[in-house]
């Protein structure tokens, strides 16, 4: 069901160079769908989108959508109960504290500040640091400790960054982090 309208959302954001899919949702409440598509603009360093871009593809999602539903629903794998006037779509930006796909995104995000959740084997529970990517060693993960505006002023020293290794398998979620 999904499927058909991940297919979709793919097609028309091949009109939108460097404009990818990050995520697509779909639900129901009684016999309304909702729509959410969430897009991630390649070419930007934080991956941002502009409203323009959110605004052109969604006339062009719902143009193509509409014109699928009034052809054949099950030759593109849509739902046989969604209607041309029993949806609401939503386009927007991925975001700015957005969640990465690990490991695939630290390269492309390296020069950013990440807020990683992971588990801390030796105090057994989840810890959470704000760290850039450095690198992988063999199967460690390496951050170096970004030290956020608020605590940059409160330091009267200067201070070192710390480098933290951290295996894959410990690391619970990434996401961007906005220092304001």
């Amino acid at each position: 069901m999904i499927e058909g309208l991940r297919k979709l959302s793919e097609e028309v954001a091949v009109n939108y160079p460097g404009v990818e899919v990050y995520n697509l949702k779909l639900s129901k409440l009684h016999s309304d769908y909702y729509i959410q598509i969430e897009l991630d603009n390649l070419n930007d360093p934080f991956g941002s989108v502009t409203v323009d871009i959110c605004e052109n593809f969604s006339k062009d999602f719902i143009q193509t959508l509409d014109e699928r539903l009034t052809s054949d629903k099950i030759a593109f794998n849509l739902p046989m109960d969604l209607e041309v006037d029993n949806y609401t779509l939503e386009v927007s930006s991925a975001g700015a504290e957005r969640e990465i796909r690990f490991p695939n995104d630290l390269e492309r995000f390296k020069e950013l500040p990440l807020k990683i959740r992971f588990n801390d084997s030796i105090k057994e529970k989840d810890q959470e640091i704000i760290a850039k990517f450095v690198s992988v060693e063999n199967d460690d993960y390496v951050f170096e400790e970004y030290f956020t505006k608020k605590q940059k002023k409160n330091f009267k020293l200067k201070t070192k960054a710390n480098l933290i290794k951290l295996k894959q398998d410990n690391i619970k979620k990434i996401n961007l982090y906005l220092d304001i």
